[in-house]
């Protein structure tokens, strides 16, 4: 029987089928809150993962044709990458209040929103990473260097402007594009599914 029918009939109230699914997933929940920017809280993570996959079992459309490994690594993803940015806010708040203590925290903590998302899909697990790398590798040459040089190296917009004989707001507008490109294609990416994974690791 495959995962995608035992979904199903987990989806139809099948209990043994949805412990089932649970079981087999376990390992990525507790790979993921494992990941070491959220290693510190990992019981309150290893929970979230495990909500995340319910929710996956719950909402998972077969007729979609992404295959279920997928769609729950998917879910589980973006659950913690979500709670990983509330805790954020949490800790950004708390130093704040003290301003000694700055020194502590990791120069992620005060990325701003619009790279977020890209910043974690670098630091995530392998399976992300060539998904990511496959993603660069699609941009138009002046948005991948723009992305680079902004988000990896940390270079000025006005730096990069001076470099590539633009204004700050042009490599502002390919940076923009080069993010909201990124999002696509690696959204593109993850719904062919394990097999689109898989080729991207061989």
């Amino acid at each position: 029987m495959s995962i995608e029918d035992l979904v199903y009939q987990a989806q139809q109230g099948d209990g043994e089928a949805f412990a089932e699914v649970c079981r087999k997933f376990d390992n990525l929940a507790k790979k993921y809150a494992f990941q070491q920017h959220i290693r510190s809280i990992y019981s309150d993570a290893l929970a979230e993962a495990r909500l995340a996959i319910v929710e996956a079992v719950r909402t998972y459309d077969r007729t979609a044709g992404i295959c279920f490994a997928a769609f729950v690594q998917n879910k589980v993803y973006y659950r913690l990458w979500n709670m990983f940015k509330r805790e954020r806010r949490r800790w950004q708040a708390e130093v704040n209040c003290d301003p000694a203590e700055k020194q502590y925290f990791p120069e992620i903590i005060v990325r701003s929103d619009v790279e977020e998302d890209i910043v974690y899909d670098i630091m995530s697990q392998k399976i992300i990473r060539p998904v990511l790398a496959k993603a660069l590798a699609a941009l138009p040459a002046k948005q991948r260097q723009v992305l680079l040089q902004s988000v990896l190296a940390g270079q000025k917009l006005q730096t990069i402007a001076g470099a590539m004989g633009i204004s700050p707001q042009a490599v502002h507008r390919l940076k923009c594009r080069a993010l909201t490109n990124m999002r696509k294609i690696i959204n593109k990416i993850l719904a062919g599914g394990q097999e689109s994974i898989n080729d991207l690791q061989k």
